[in-house]
């Protein structure tokens, strides 16, 4: 049954589940204590009044608060965090080219049941599993029906593990549908060098990559493979790069490129045929914890053919 809050909202251990039909709303005068990754609202959550408010709501582990600014007059303000990948209902692969990737994790829906005010919204990270960025890098999203625009960054406290940013500008359609949005910021003091060279076994060509890089923060690294140089296109941030696997044509130009991630150490193998004697590759970092990559750290080629001939290597410094 729904329920409303007039006082004290006190979470500290466990959940409340809510509903559509069973929601949690607060009073003009409600307050919260606590809210945590081990204690918070899971479902939708309404606010009555005029005051600002922090709903402390989170999804599957994730505790991911949003606030709200005071309003002139009184409405009615609904929201919920639903944690599931963005993609499955808005495309993550177009945000404004000011941020570089979206939260794969989750998003929130902030909707306007009552009265004429709009707000200006701030949502928080807690260990989130699908975002890290240093506070002042992170952004609000929200979603304009086709694309992720930039809503900016008025404001940001906390860590690369923990904070909140506060949108430059209120919400005016509703619902809304918001989510972090971030930069690419993971960088090394080290020079990246790479040796590849081709070799066959068994009549099957293969190319051999050797990272060669003083990688302290364990840094994942992301290879574009294709056979002609322009065709050497960075792939779409906030793709999964957890396994090896294929591409596909990235331009017309391609007729044969790959995507290629090594997370355990700096020697992998990728295995022909291949369609051209001279292979061009570019290689970036991948930031964690939303895998997304960095800018070019090295661009090289590689000659096909059964005795493993050397490419030219051209090393990048960032």
């Amino acid at each position: 049954m729904p329920l409303t809050v007039l006082l004290n909202l006190n979470l500290q251990k466990g959940f409340i589940k809510t509903t559509g039909a069973n929601n949690l709303s607060t009073s003009l005068n409600t307050s919260i204590t606590g809210g945590s990754a081990s204690s918070y609202v899971e479902g939708p959550m309404t606010k009555y009044g005029t005051t600002a408010f922090t709903f402390p709501i989170g999804a599957n582990g994730v505790y991911a608060p949003i606030s709200i600014d005071a309003v002139l007059t009184n409405c009615t303000f609904k929201v919920e965090y639903i944690a599931e990948d963005p993609s499955l209902n808005y495309n993550i692969t177009c945000p404004d080219t000011s941020m570089d990737y979206v939260s794969r994790c989750g998003y929130w829906i902030v909707d306007r049941a009552f009265g004429t005010q709009n707000t200006t919204p701030t949502i928080g990270w807690d260990n989130n599993p699908c975002f890290g960025t240093d506070p002042q890098n992170a952004k609000v999203a929200l979603w304009n029906g086709s694309s992720w625009t930039d809503k900016g960054n008025a404001s940001s406290i906390g860590t690369y593990s923990n904070g909140k940013v506060k949108s430059l500008s209120q919400i005016t359609t509703y619902p809304a549908v918001i989510n972090l949005g971030g930069k690419c910021n993971c960088t090394s003091s080290n020079t990246v060098n790479v040796n590849a060279f081709s070799f066959e076994q068994n009549g099957t060509e293969f190319i051999q990559f050797n990272i060669l890089h003083e990688n302290p923060d364990n840094l994942d690294y992301l290879v574009v493979l294709s056979n002609n140089q322009q065709c050497a296109i960075p792939p779409q941030n906030g793709v999964d790069y957890t396994s090896s696997y294929i591409f596909g044509n990235g331009a017309s130009l391609c007729t044969q490129s790959y995507i290629v991630n090594n997370s355990s150490n700096n020697i992998f193998t990728v295995s022909g045929p291949f369609t051209a004697t001279q292979l061009f590759y570019d290689v970036y970092l991948v930031c964690k914890p939303n895998n997304c990559y960095s800018s070019k750290v090295y661009q090289g080629n590689v000659t096909i053919n059964s005795q493993g001939s050397g490419g030219s290597c051209e090393p990048w410094n960032y």
